[in-house]
């Protein structure tokens, strides 16, 4: 039963986090390439893009892994 709750809990966690990283990040930033050369462009970090694809994910983990050695750093140095 203890496996069963964790594995919804889980869930519930990564899709909220999903939802409250992609809630964050403005509609016209999110946008795919539009083939108007005048219109805006979505951004070329892929941290500020929502979470649809692994390459997404990918920077925004890699960009959490630098940060929190970074903060290791500065405590054991």
């Amino acid at each position: 039963m203890r496996v069963f709750f964790g594995i919804i809990l889980g869930i519930i966690i990564t899709v909220g986090a999903a939802y409250f990283h992609d809630s964050d990040i403005p509609a016209a930033a999110a946008a795919p390439q539009p083939a108007d050369p005048a219109a805006p462009t979505p951004p070329a970090d892929l941290t500020h893009r929502r979470i649809v694809n692994w390459d997404v994910l990918e920077a925004i983990a890699g960009e959490g892994t630098a940060y929190a050695e970074e903060q290791w750093n500065k405590i054991v140095h």
